[in-house]
């Protein structure tokens, strides 16, 4: 089954990890985590310099209006998930925009 779903590169980041949110990793991760990942996502995706330069995170926190503070408790929790390592997205987690998402299930 295709289904094709209107985005832009302002969206498709958080898009696509509400339709992995069922699943491990994410599936630990609550919605403002999901937001800052897709934030992440998003910045990596422009690659115009290192992922958590100052600069990124004040965009961070300012565009999901939340605290340095909560941001850093954010980052550390994706730390102990493997989702960051040494600073920058694990590649096995890494959604590329518009890549197609391919679901198998298995018993």
């Amino acid at each position: 089954m295709t289904m094709k779903v209107k985005t832009s590169k302002d969206i498709y980041f958080h898009q696509a990890l509400q339709l992995l949110s069922p699943m491990p990793p994410f599936n630990k991760l609550k919605n403002r985590e999901l937001l800052v990942y897709g934030e992440l996502l998003r910045i990596g995706y422009e690659g115009t310099e290192v992922l958590l330069y100052a600069k990124n995170r004040d965009r961070i926190v300012n565009a999901l209006n939340m605290s340095h503070a909560m941001l850093r408790n954010v980052l550390s929790k994706f730390r102990k998930l493997n989702l960051l390592v040494e600073n920058e997205l694990n590649s096995k987690y890494v959604v590329k925009y518009l890549q197609p998402l391919k679901f198998e299930f298995y018993e």
